[in-house]
């Protein structure tokens, strides 16, 4: 009779919990704020939800001009939703928006 080295045994449980686990890991996406300069010139915070922050500019932009193209919305920025940005230069931005 065949018996498994203890080492062996871990390595294949612990393959075994990742196959488990990394499907839960794969659907992890974040959610992105951005702030869409309408053609009007006001602000508006458009949330979108993608695997990584980073993309999320250049993924609402696409968005918007498929959405509705020629009405020229454009991204300007967007931030992730767990991260902490400034009220204040938020208020003063508004402010200097032209109307």
């Amino acid at each position: 009779m065949q018996t498994m080295k203890p080492v062996a045994g871990l390595a294949g449980l612990g393959l075994c919990l990742l196959g488990l686990l990394s499907p839960a890991l794969a659907d992890e996406r974040e959610m992105a704020k951005c702030a869409v300069r309408q053609a009007d010139g006001t602000l508006r915070i458009r949330w979108i939800e993608i695997d990584e922050v980073r993309e999320a500019q250049r993924a609402l932009q696409r968005f918007l001009d498929q959405e509705a193209p020629g009405e020229g919305r454009q991204v300007e920025r967007c931030i992730g939703a767990r991260q902490i940005f400034s009220s204040a230069q938020a208020r003063a931005a508004e402010r200097s928006t032209p109307r």
